[in-house]
């Protein structure tokens, strides 16, 4: 039987990011090796992979992942309520593993609250603690992921944004008074957030790549941002859960 799991995210930009580690975690979208360009790709239990997902596959297809992006933060629980709620999860390689991703900012505390309330009271989980969570016959698992940077970026690090612009300041340490220099020189802007930082790096140093593939490839391919980012997401629940689909 083939694990198929999916990873939730808020966002375009999440999205791209996650293909982008998969790919450096030796994961392969399947439309790299010329499949699917015509016919789309298709998940192990049949169903396409539509609206605006991305599935990718792992050791000759033997692991499954979709990438959805929910649109919103509020919308990830929702999107995983239909995934659970399918009934085709409970077919043949139906859906066996979820992870749900935010930024730290949107709620840690309320987004787990959030979903324990939805397992124990819309499908009758019994459950206390910390993820990850399992269902009570076994057949699925879900963790929850978020996205935090570190207070040395200098900029508030509670997203993927902070994140991104840690791990690249800490490969590239010169790049940081560029980029602050570059931001106090504008005239009549408003203060800047996390996300003028990152997008000033992709501004700055991959222009023409554009902001998917910034994420999706050029940060992945500077050996030493991937290396920092990939030091920063070792142990946190992502990393162990697709420690875990890999080596099944």
């Amino acid at each position: 039987m083939t694990q198929h799991g999916v990873v939730i995210v808020e966002g375009y930009h999440d999205r791209a990011f996650l293909a982008g580690l998969l790919m450096a975690r030796g994961w392969q979208d399947p439309r790299d090796r010329g499949e699917g360009l015509l016919s789309g790709v298709f998940a192990p239990n049949g169903k396409k992979v539509v609206g605006g997902d991305y599935g990718f596959t792992y050791r000759q297809g033997n692991k499954f992942l979709r990438l959805t992006p929910a649109r919103g933060d509020s919308k990830v629980i929702p999107a995983a309520t239909l995934i659970i709620d399918s009934p085709s999860r409970r077919e043949p390689n139906g859906v066996d593993h979820i992870v749900l991703c935010w930024d730290a900012d949107a709620g840690v505390d309320s987004k787990r609250q959030a979903l324990l309330t939805l397992l124990r009271t819309k499908f009758d989980w019994s459950l206390e603690g910390e993820p990850p969570y399992n269902a009570p016959n076994g057949s699925l698992r879900i963790d929850l992921m978020f996205w935090s940077g570190s207070a040395s970026a200098g900029i508030r690090a509670d997203g993927l944004e902070g994140l991104v612009y840690d791990a690249s300041l800490e490969a590239h340490p010169s790049r940081r008074n560029v980029i602050d220099g570059w931001l106090a020189s504008r005239t009549d802007a408003p203060a800047a957030v996390p996300k003028n930082y990152m997008w000033s790096l992709m501004a700055g140093w991959h222009a023409e790549r554009g902001c998917e593939d910034f994420l999706r490839q050029a940060i992945w391919q500077d050996a030493p941002v991937s290396a920092a980012l990939l030091r920063r997401l070792n142990g946190t629940a992502l990393d162990v859960g697709l420690t875990e689909l890999e080596r099944q």
